[in-house]
């Protein structure tokens, strides 16, 4: 090729690198406009998101204030009052039964996860701190009242499985242990004695009687089949102890018949063949709600956890039945009972352990609801506030026991 011939080409080929270079140029830019763009269209997104957020929050903060109250104190409650409380805004607030009246009882200190109530309602654990009129008192543990006026605290140690008692004022920790490892323990109404689920240091496992200080202990029920047996709660007549238990992987309620008082004399005793099971699942089961004021026994368990919804079961006619919610993605999850027989609940999405999204109270005869609170961010913690009834007649003089 000649000297003019390559010296053409080469020019024509520098001019179609060019208009290549100039078209890939002018991609590039479009490119790096539309990335641009899409940058401050993402920016302006997330700062009107972030602003939408932040006036949310100073919503919410209004909202909480608007709902914080001046609290009254616990005041005199009669044998005819019930209330609805629950946690809310570092208080615990009270509403009536038919949702007409919420009222601020008192201010908390710190954030407790738990809310009982003594048995007479004049007095409330939560966390590790008793609640009088007008005092307060911090305690070594959260645990169960002491029956039938709240003198005390029960609980056992997580770490040590004793068992412990202390005063409901505070003070020492009295150890009361009379077992290799505690791992429930219930007061019987009349307040004498305790029904404590464990093993003893030669192996046996069940369910035993003892005095409300740890004393003449005996076993009741044996727990050959089943090594975990918990969540011990009696009926407000002392006859009946409801309990939950695990034999080979299956879950039971048992219903245990006991006899007490004048029947038989100086001790707590087991009705002979008194042992049934009420519901059978292959999904844990919550403590047993049960009622203290219904003469017929009155028991809700929560059947299911977190991982799935669960149903809530009422006994009927000597069997659990689900109890009939009306809205299929609410899981309500039983609080405690009434004196006309209604069921207070705690209403989630999914789960008894979800945030709870209201708190409501159930009619089981007349299947209707009445919603005592709702609210995004309420507590899950609730608790029913009333009077007992008259505890039964103690299996021993009360005046040989302290309470």
């Amino acid at each position: 090729m000649g000297m003019k011939l390559l010296a053409a080409a080469l020019a024509g080929a520098l001019v179609g690198g060019v208009g290549v270079y100039q078209w890939r140029s002018e991609e590039l830019r479009s490119r790096q406009a539309s990335l641009i763009r899409a940058v401050i269209d993402q920016t302006r997104a997330e700062h009107e998101r972030d602003g939408l957020a932040a006036d949310l929050e100073k919503a919410e903060l209004r909202l909480t204030r608007l709902q914080t109250k001046e609290c009254s104190g616990l005041g005199d409650l009669d044998r005819k009052t019930a209330q609805i409380t629950f946690i809310q805004n570092g208080q615990i607030q009270a509403a009536s039964p038919d949702g007409d009246v919420t009222d601020c009882l008192i201010e908390l200190e710190g954030k407790p996860e738990g809310l009982a109530w003594g048995p007479l309602g004049d007095r409330v654990l939560a966390g590790d701190t008793t609640y009088f009129p007008g005092r307060t008192h911090d305690v070594a543990h959260s645990g169960f009242w002491s029956r039938p006026e709240g003198t005390s605290l029960i609980y056992i140690d997580d770490r040590s499985g004793r068992l412990l008692k202390t005063s409901s004022t505070g003070g020492p920790v009295e150890d009361i242990s009379f077992l290799k490892k505690h791992v429930s323990v219930a007061y019987h109404p009349a307040g004498t004695h305790i029904a404590v689920a464990g093993r003893l240091r030669n192996g046996v496992e069940g369910i035993f009687f003892a005095t409300n200080m740890g004393t003449d202990h005996y076993l009741a029920v044996r727990g050959e089949s089943s090594p975990w047996i918990n969540s011990l709660v009696f009926s407000q007549d002392g006859r009946h102890l409801y309990f939950t238990a695990r034999h080979d992987g299956m879950f039971h309620l048992h219903d245990l018949a006991v006899s007490s008082g004048k029947d038989i004399g100086s001790e707590l005793d087991v009705a002979p063949g008194q042992l049934s099971t009420l519901y059978e699942t292959d999904r844990i089961l919550s403590p047993p709600t049960v009622s203290p004021f219904s003469k017929k026994p009155q028991v809700a368990v929560v059947e299911g956890d977190c991982s799935e919804p669960n149903e809530t079961l009422i006994l009927e006619r000597g069997k659990m039945v689900p109890l009939e919610w009306p809205v299929e993605d609410e899981s309500p999850f039983a609080v405690g009972w009434l004196p006309d027989d209604r069921l207070v609940v705690n209403v989630g999405l999914q789960g008894h352990c979800a945030t709870g999204r209201s708190i409501e109270v159930w009619d089981p005869s007349a299947a209707t609801r009445t919603t005592i609170v709702a609210s995004r961010a309420m507590s899950p913690v609730a608790a029913v506030r009333a009077r007992l009834p008259k505890a039964p007649d103690p299996p021993v003089p009360a005046q040989e026991v302290p309470a």
